[in-house]
């Protein structure tokens, strides 16, 4: 099922502003934490523009580092394990 015919029924004519009751929403698509992420950050996104806001600030704020994952998501998983211990780490950053 594509996103747009499993959300568009659930989010339109809602409040934006609700970030929770989006977030709850979510929830019952499994197994889909990117799609699921993106439509919150569009949300989000949506809702600070409404409010006259940054989305930075709608979130808390800005800071000087942000801690980020390194997902491997393609490959055959005996292959997987080889391409992050094979990744470079520098001070906790991944440098490519």
């Amino acid at each position: 099922m594509r996103l747009r015919e499993w959300f568009a029924p659930r989010l339109i004519g809602g409040d934006p502003v609700a970030y929770e009751r989006v977030r709850a929403l979510g929830a019952g698509l499994q197994g889909q934490n990117c799609a699921r992420a993106a439509i919150e950050v569009a949300v989000a996104d949506l809702s600070a523009r409404l409010l006259g806001v940054s989305c930075a600030t709608l979130l808390g704020g800005a800071v000087d580092q942000v801690p980020v994952a390194a997902m491997v998501s393609f490959g055959a998983p005996e292959e997987m394990p080889l391409i992050i211990v094979a990744t470079p780490v520098i001070d906790g950053d991944v440098v490519r």
